[in-house]
This record gives C-alpha cells, structure tokens and sequence, in this order.
C-alpha cells in the first residue's frame, strides 16, 4: 500500500514539473494574438506568421518568448490607441445634391527657381589658389 501511494505522489509531482513557464507564454502569446486578431486581420497575419517560424518550437529559449510577448503587448497597446471608429453614414445622414456633383478645378502650381550658389564658393576657392602662387613666387625671389 505504501508503495502505491508513493507511486501516485510522484506521478503527481512529474506531471506538475511537465507544465512550465514556457508553456504559460505560449499561450499568453496564443491569447494576445487572437485580440489582435479581433482588432487588425493584416497585423494578426504577418505576427502569427513571425509566431510560428520563430517561437513555437519545443527548444525556444523563455527569454525569446518573453520578449514576442512583450512586442505582442506593445502592438495592442498601439492598435487599441490608433484605432479609428469608421463611421459609414446612412442615406438619411447623406447631403442631397440639387445640381449634381461639383467638378473640381485642378490647381495650377508655380514653381520656382532658385539660383545656383556654387560659382560663388569657386570664386573664393581661385583667390586662394591665386595668392598661394603669388606667396611662392615672392619666396623664390
């Protein structure tokens, strides 16, 4: 008898040291990606595509998924803030148009032309030039 309840307490206690942290983040990893997956199609796509390539292996250190978690984290936050309520109004809500659609004028932009400054810089560049030839003569004499 006693060795059946021995038996029963190990099972108990290698079954509790099977589940690990990793495990955890796994599927915090899983949870956060269907929330984005609720608020953005295109971003759930291309991080559940980055997810599988990179961090859903058995011999993926915990710090690596940690730090997917944290990214996962840092993009709901970003999308929960940038989100937009688009609001599509309804025919009653549309304004009617006695004269139909206004054409709009194509504005006509005037560019402007701005002088070249470099000949000026060569200007100043010459003179140097100049005065070393004058200075190297004057010491030959």
């Amino acid at each position: 008898m006693a060795l059946a309840e021995f038996l029963k307490d190990r099972e108990k206690k290698h079954e509790q040291n099977q589940h690990t942290d990793k495990d955890d983040f796994r599927q915090k990893c899983h949870d956060m990606l269907e929330r984005i997956k609720h608020i953005n199609q295109d971003k759930y796509t291309n991080l559940n595509k980055i997810y599988h390539a990179k961090f859903s292996g058995p011999n993926v250190p915990k710090k690596y998924i940690m730090g997917f978690y944290g990214t996962l984290m840092q993009e709901i936050k970003n999308l929960t803030q940038t989100k937009e309520v688009i609001h599509f109004p309804s025919k009653s809500e549309m304004p009617v148009h006695k004269h139909g659609p206004k054409k709009v004028e194509a504005k006509k932009v005037e560019i402007k032309k701005v002088a070249a400054k470099k000949p000026a810089a060569k200007k100043v560049a010459a003179k140097t030039a100049v005065k070393k030839k004058v200075v190297a003569k004057t010491k030959k004499k």
